[in-house]
């Protein structure tokens, strides 16, 4: 065993044999497991009464992957994770439905995932929890008398204390966030909005404010007596293998019929998982407007939306889905000629390695989500930029990488007429411009790159003191241990 054990992953879903799905975070994830070793746990996807996991090997990393669940009971977590807490988090209340049957599949859920974790768990091991799906998990353990150094990070956007109150069982589902000893969001309004949740509805206070290098660790303290810690942890990419794999990735099959394709034309890209927090829609709209104002732009640009498919049980994506094929149908029986078609739409996921040669092809790429915790895409489309003759990247303010990319043309994703100006400047924007936008944020990247995201986290979890005298049997919640433990480390 390492010297100070053993990091350990826990996710909602494991990459299969270490390998992830096209998918910024899972990638990401992986790179970090990578280069630290350890164990990365989660979910399988399969239900079955086998309690023993999946075991594979990877690079110094070992994937467990754990059946989990009972026939309806599978249904019902998943109902309560996509159908109340993704539209809570994501400011969508009006999408939102809750029923006790789900909320309490979705605590077993935690449950059964907490005792086959423990089995995995050494004395002193650090245990990193990834997003919401899993917030239950270090209260489930913490009952189960399980001692371990437990960290979580929400990647998604943590929404206003007056849409957070009306999920119901708010309190409750806060309240087990607060067994960790150290709670990372993506952004500093993430952590404002958090912070006065658990003021506002909970009763907490801030018992103290570090700050180092510009970020703000903050104490909170719960009525209960728990303390934890919390700040904000901006996730972004392994920028130096993408830039090292985006040239060679144009060599790809895909990438060069699509090349091909456009005869010349400039490439306009999203991409994006089809969901209602991503803008779509608005994005649609505003690239009509762009065509509306000029028909002949269809012979100077093609713009392709990749947008997988994804909840299609859900009714709010089905009806989405519906809306955006009628919305594309329009935009094409109105813009397009037999020789050329305006929007093309596409509803399947590509490899990570073709995604990477479609950016780099690309002379706008349009990230616009409504409501965004990072967006990672984003962070990507500028690592597998060309530097001789970079891409534009048009940013949603409202995703967390526009605090970090500044100089990508910030728009409001809500306003037509802004996105569709944006389009327009980015299109004709001068080699030079290009390459000094690009370059700033090139060079942020590399500074503050995924590798520099884990160890900024793991480093304040390793901060986090709390006595290594601790006996097994006691659980590391008690408060009299853990509030004095943690108003020590934060003077």
């Amino acid at each position: 065993m390492r010297a100070h054990g053993n990091l350990i992953v826990a996710s909602h879903r494991v990459p299969l044999d270490g390998i992830p799905q096209a998918g910024g975070l899972a990638v990401a994830l992986r790179a970090v497991m990578k280069r630290k070793g350890g164990r990365w746990v989660g979910w399988s996807g399969n239900i079955s009464a086998n309690r023993r996991p999946s075991r594979s090997f990877s690079q110094d990393v070992e994937y467990l992957a754990l059946d989990l669940g009972e026939g309806r009971d599978t249904e019902l977590h998943a109902d309560y994770v996509n159908g109340a807490l993704w539209p809570i988090l994501h400011s969508r209340p009006d999408l939102m439905h809750f029923n006790e049957a789900s909320w309490s599949a979705f605590l077993r859920f935690n449950d059964d995932f907490a005792h086959l974790l423990a089995k995995q768990i050494g004395p002193r091991d650090r245990l990193w929890v990834q997003d919401y799906h899993l917030i239950p998990l270090a209260e489930r353990l913490e009952s189960m008398r399980v001692v371990v150094r437990c960290g979580f990070f929400l990647h998604v956007p943590f929404p206003r204390p007056e849409t957070m109150i009306r999920l119901p069982r708010h309190g409750e589902l806060l309240d087990k966030l607060a067994a960790f000893e150290l709670i990372g969001v993506q952004t500093p309004q993430d952590l404002e909005r958090f912070t006065q949740y658990l003021q506002s509805a909970r009763g907490a206070r801030v018992a103290g404010v570090q700050q180092i290098l510009g970020k703000d660790r903050v104490l909170i303290e719960m009525p209960d007596g728990r303390s934890f810690r919390a700040a904000a942890y901006p996730i972004s990419i392994d920028t130096r293998s993408i830039e090292e794999s985006a040239p060679a990735a144009g060599d790809g099959a895909s990438v060069r019929r699509l090349a091909t394709s456009l005869g010349g034309s400039s490439l306009v890209l999203g991409v994006d998982r089809l969901d209602y927090s991503k803008g779509l829609e608005e994005r649609f709209d505003a690239y009509r407007c762009f065509l509306e104002a000029a028909p002949a732009r269809v012979d100077e640009c093609t713009f392709v939306q990749i947008a997988p498919l994804s909840r299609a049980e859900i009714p709010a994506y089905r009806q989405l889905r519906n809306r955006l094929d009628r919305q594309v149908g329009r935009i094409n029986g109105s813009f397009s000629r037999p020789d050329r078609t305006a929007l093309r739409y596409v509803n399947r996921s590509f490899s990570q390695r073709t995604l990477y040669g479609f950016y780099r092809l690309a002379r706008v790429a349009l990230v616009t989500p409504l409501c965004d915790g990072m967006n990672l895409v984003a962070k990507e489309f500028i690592a597998c930029q060309d530097p001789r003759d970079p891409g534009v990247l048009v940013l949603s303010r409202h995703a967390g990488a526009a605090n970090e990319l500044g100089d990508a043309l910030i728009v409001d994703p809500l306003n037509r007429d802004e996105v569709c100006a944006a389009i327009e400047t980015a299109l004709a924007m001068p080699l030079a411009e290009r390459v000094a936008r690009w370059s700033m944020m090139i060079d942020q990247l590399r500074r503050r790159d995924v590798h520099a995201w884990a160890d900024d986290f793991l480093g304040d979890l390793a901060e986090s003191r709390w006595p290594d005298a601790v006996p097994a049997t006691v659980s590391r919640a008690n408060p009299s241990q853990l509030s004095a433990a943690a108003s020590a480390a934060m003077t």
